[in-house]
């Protein structure tokens, strides 16, 4: 079985005490939604915040070419009286690798999806500040910074296509 899966008896074997659901959360129409995520386990249910800020293609804190990205955003876990990061970020690293990586990449995909369809609906989106409105176009070049100053701190970068 573990052959035909392409995987190893150690992969084929992985578990996750918890059940984890991503969905957007509900913030204006127009602007890029953070994230909700659920988390569950016996016994225990929590709930975290992500959020995602815009920034220009110029304006980041990573050393990359300047100008080398039309936008920049950056993906954070929001504060709360209900959590603490160290929570969170306890959780992320009980996780096996395998399990987050899959947990990470999912935010990937819905933030590419998101601007996807933000593109399609032709609806603008706001830069850090509130100042100055954009509209996302095909083929952008994305820097996406998820959980910055942390050690599960990523960088992934693409085109909306």
């Amino acid at each position: 079985m573990c052959n035909f899966l392409g995987v190893t008896p150690c992969e084929f074997f992985d578990y996750s005490p918890y059940i984890v659901e991503i969905k957007n959360s509900n913030f204006s129409e127009g602007h890029i939604d953070g994230f909700e995520i659920k988390i569950k386990k016996q016994h225990y249910e929590k709930y975290f915040n992500l959020d995602l800020f815009v920034y220009s293609g110029d304006s980041y804190d990573i050393p990359l070419k300047n100008g080398e990205f039309d936008y920049y955003i950056a993906l954070v876990l929001q504060g709360s009286d209900h959590y603490t990061e160290n929570e969170f970020y306890t959780f992320l690293s009980n996780m096996s690798i395998s399990f987050r990586t899959e947990f990470i990449n999912k935010l990937i995909t819905k933030v590419k999806s998101q601007l996807k369809d933000l593109v399609i609906n032709k609806q603008s989106s706001e830069l850090i500040g509130g100042y100055t409105t954009i509209q996302f176009q095909l083929n952008d070049y994305i820097a996406l910074k998820l959980f910055p100053d942390s050690e599960f701190e990523t960088l992934k970068k693409f085109r909306i296509k």
